[in-house]
């Protein structure tokens, strides 16, 4: 029978749990990781285990949404752009972000993995995973239409745009297809085109003008203070 904790061991045996589960999805994968591994490193026995979670997909999916939510509450994309930085070195720089996010963080990459994905799917609830790639294609599609608005991406469908990238992105983290000579030519590369295909072009006279007078209107405005 398991061994009952107090409410003090609970909390430590659940951040034991995460941690050691977070080193084992790494390495192996959801499907591949045995709760015994999760489970020795913690110091439980395997029933307690079900004290906690319903199952390892269930961790994972946890570690999952706290990996991401600390992401987004420790970085804003939109900081990248503004009157400093041409609008499409900035998306640039957003795309590689998350590329760097991703190719240092496993827990995502495994969720996109398709031999994963489908044994989670079998495993988790689906409404659970729906919920999950509802906000997060949210999240995402809102980041898009801001950058719409401030006449930075070209007007199509956002979750067009949205899925472009997706896309994009993943086809990278197929490392057996890219010649590792290249690798990090042809991440940088991809992250040009996209920017290039998605920012809409703007004169770079434009753009200077716009770091040196960001409130003028007209060239009178200029004038006149010339003026002065």
């Amino acid at each position: 029978m398991p061994k009952a904790f107090s409410e003090h061991e609970m909390k430590l045996i659940d951040q034991k749990l995460k941690e050691a589960a977070k080193n084992q999805f790494s390495k192996y994968g959801v499907k591949k990781t045995n709760i015994e591994d999760i489970t020795r490193a913690a110091g439980i026995a395997k029933g307690s285990f079900y004290k906690f979670y319903e199952s390892k997909e269930v961790l994972f999916f946890k570690l999952l949404e706290e990996d991401e939510h600390a992401l987004r509450s420790s970085f804003d994309p939109l900081s990248l752009f503004n009157k400093n930085t041409p609008p499409e070195k900035a998306f640039k720089e957003f795309l590689l972000f998350f590329i760097k996010y991703m190719r240092n963080n496993q827990l995502p990459r495994i969720f996109f993995d398709r031999t994963e994905y489908e044994n989670l799917l079998r495993k988790l609830p689906p409404a659970l995973i729906e919920e999950h790639m509802k906000h997060d294609m949210e999240y995402n599609t809102k980041i898009i239409i801001e950058l719409q608005n401030r006449g930075i991406v070209i007007k199509k469908d956002p979750m067009l745009i949205m899925e472009l990238i997706k896309t994009a992105l993943l086809s990278i983290f197929n490392t057996e297809l890219i010649n590792p000579d290249y690798y990090d030519q042809v991440v940088d590369l991809l992250a040009e085109s996209l920017a290039k295909g998605l920012v809409i072009p703007a004169p770079q006279s434009s753009f200077q003008e716009r770091r040196r007078f960001p409130f003028d209107s007209n060239n009178k405005t200029r004038e006149r203070r010339n003026k002065k």
